[in-house]
């Protein structure tokens, strides 16, 4: 009996001993490492082709068209002049901009253009690097003939007919001239150079006001 219990003891402890080695014994270095669920997932997703995707192949499609439809109504742009512009505009340059920018003003005449040309899509570019700073322009129309702000109310003549417009962007203080695109085209072949000044659109009257701040009011009203 007594030995039965002895041997059944010791096989029970060889038990444990070989458990706890299994667990404290070094991995397998022979063994491939395990793959992680999430890479094993990633790894087997099939990488969509958008060059073959109907959605993406359309919406190219139609910027092209698009950009060919504009530059047909584009016409021809020709510049007068530019300068550093200090007059009354809805734009304002930046003052913490990385690059230090201005306002700067160009005179402009468009012709030939159909009635799809639109003016928000003039570009303003380096002179120099041929780089675009964008477009949406502020702008106003002008007398073709005298260049003077057209009276408050009237438009230009319909397309094709010419029309003479000031052109309000903001630009690059260090940048010595500059030309007109349109849809990344350029439009004007030499570079204009910018004056140091010129003429500006009139700043609206301010409003009187009273020393609450509200509006004044006139006596005998």
């Amino acid at each position: 009996m007594s030995s039965r219990l002895g041997l059944f003891l010791s096989t029970l402890i060889a038990a444990f001993i070989c458990i706890g080695c299994g667990e404290n014994s070094p991995p397998d270095e022979s063994a491939p490492p395990a793959q992680p669920a999430a890479a094993a997932e990633q790894s087997s997703a099939p990488v969509p082709n958008l060059q073959k995707d109907p959605r993406v192949a359309a919406y190219l499609q139609q910027q092209v068209q698009m950009q060919r439809t504009a530059l047909d109504g584009a016409g021809r742009i020709e510049v007068h002049s530019a300068w550093h512009y200090t007059g009354f505009s809805f734009l304002s340059p930046d003052p913490n901009a990385q690059v230090p920018a201005r306002l700067v003003a160009v005179d402009a005449t468009i012709s030939g253009h159909t009635a799809a040309f639109d003016i928000d899509d003039v570009e303003i570019v380096d002179g120099v690097t041929n780089y675009s700073y964008g477009s949406r322009p502020h702008f106003a129309y002008l007398d073709l003939d005298t260049g003077e702000l057209l009276p408050g109310g009237q438009g230009p003549a319909p397309a094709p007919k010419a029309q003479r417009v000031l052109l309000i962007y903001g630009f690059p203080k260090n940048t010595k001239s500059l030309k007109l695109a349109y849809w990344n085209k350029i439009q004007t072949a030499e570079a204009v150079p910018i004056a140091a000044s010129g003429w500006g659109i009139p700043h609206p009257p301010t409003e009187k006001t009273n020393k609450l701040g509200g509006p004044g009011l006139k006596l005998g009203d």
